[in-house]
C-alpha cells in the first residue's frame, strides 16, 4: 500500500486514535506502521502531560509520585525514539493494544469498539521494524 493510499484512507480524521481505527492495518508497510505508532505515542504523551498538569494539585501525593514516574518513563522513551531506537515504541504500542483488549473483555459483554482499537494497535506494533540507535 502506498503512503498516498494510506493518507486517502484516513483523510479528514483528526486524532491518531481515529486514524488507527480507520487505517487498513493489515496492509501497512513497516514505515507506515511506525508513522502511526509515533503519532499515537506523541498524542498519548501529550494527553498524559495535560492531565498531569491539570490534576496534579488535587490528587494525593502517592498518585503525583506515580504520575511523575510515568512522566519520566515517557520522556525516556521519547529520547530513545529521537535517537532512532524504536524498540521501546514497538513494545509500547503492542502493550497498549494488549491492555485495551484486556479491558474490552473485562465485563460480561465485550466492548467491540475497544477490541477493534486494541487489535489495530497490536497489529501496528507487530508490523513495525524495531530499529536500534547507532552509537
Amino acid at each position: 500500500m502506498s503512503t498516498e493510499t494510506l493518507k486517502n484512507a484516513i483523510e479528514g480524521v483528526q486524532s491518531f486514535r481515529d486514524r488507527i481505527l480507520h487505517a487498513p492495518v493489515y496492509d501497512l508497510s513497516a514505515t507506515q506502521a511506525e508513522e502511526l505508532a509515533r503519532g499515537y505515542f506523541q498524542e498519548e504523551k501529550e494527553n498524559f502531560e495535560q492531565r498531569f498538569v491539570a490534576l496534579s494539585l488535587v490528587v494525593p501525593a502517592d498518585v503525583r509520585e506515580a504520575w511523575g514516574q510515568k512522566a519520566e518513563w515517557l520522556a525516556s522513551l521519547q529520547g530513545d525514539i529521537d535517537r532512532g531506537d524504536t524498540r521501546g515504541l514497538k513494545h509500547f504500542v503492542i502493550g497498549a493494544g494488549m491492555d485495551i483488549n484486556r479491558h474490552a473483555h473485562a465485563g460480561e459483554v465485550v466492548n467491540r469498539g475497544q477490541q477493534k482499537f486494541g487489535n489495530a494497535l497490536y497489529m501496528i506494533g507487530a508490523r513495525m521494524q524495531a530499529s536500534v540507535a547507532e552509537k
